[in-house]
């Protein structure tokens, strides 16, 4: 569990320094691992390591105050099972935009698939992200969600 805690930590931190006023000028790419998660298929754990590129991550304001926030995110990860040595994938692309008026919530749902390249069934896991900006413009609410199931296995 704590390298897809480490993926959504990545994909927050970026989404707060939008929402706080920031902008990507660039693209930012983000190595992660090698780290460890569990798999909930398997009941072992994987070694995995990967890329984060956040691509676009903007803003602005509208003659009505309003706020305009786009971005583009993808991933890439690698990685094997400690017990069997089962080789896994997955490939993450999360592009979203978004209007806040004063102060407003939003909610996003992505998922990641972790396909097997063995016997052991594919997991794919649910990310919800959850924000509340208040009317001064302040992320005063951030929480990432996620849960994850198996599905079939790898041929």
């Amino acid at each position: 569990m704590s390298k897809r805690l480490t993926i959504l930590g990545a994909i927050a931190a970026v989404v707060l320094l939008v929402c706080a006023g920031g902008a990507l000028a660039k693209p930012v790419k983000i190595d992660i691992g090698p780290t460890t998660t569990w798999n909930e298929c398997t009941g072992e754990l994987v070694e995995l390591s990967g890329t984060i590129r956040f691509n676009e991550a903007s803003h602005w304001q509208d003659a009505a105050g309003g706020w305009h926030y786009t971005r583009h995110i993808t991933g890439s990860f690698k990685g094997n099972s400690l017990a069997n040595g089962i080789e896994y994938v997955a490939n993450i692309t999360i592009h979203d935009s978004f209007h806040l008026e004063k102060s407003e919530s939003f909610t996003f749902t992505h998922s990641v698939t972790f396909i097997s390249k063995g016997p052991a069934p594919n997991m794919v896991c649910m990310i919800m992200e959850h924000a509340t900006v208040n009317a001064n413009g302040d992320v005063a609410v951030y929480f990432v969600f996620e849960e994850c199931k198996c599905v079939g296995a790898a041929d």
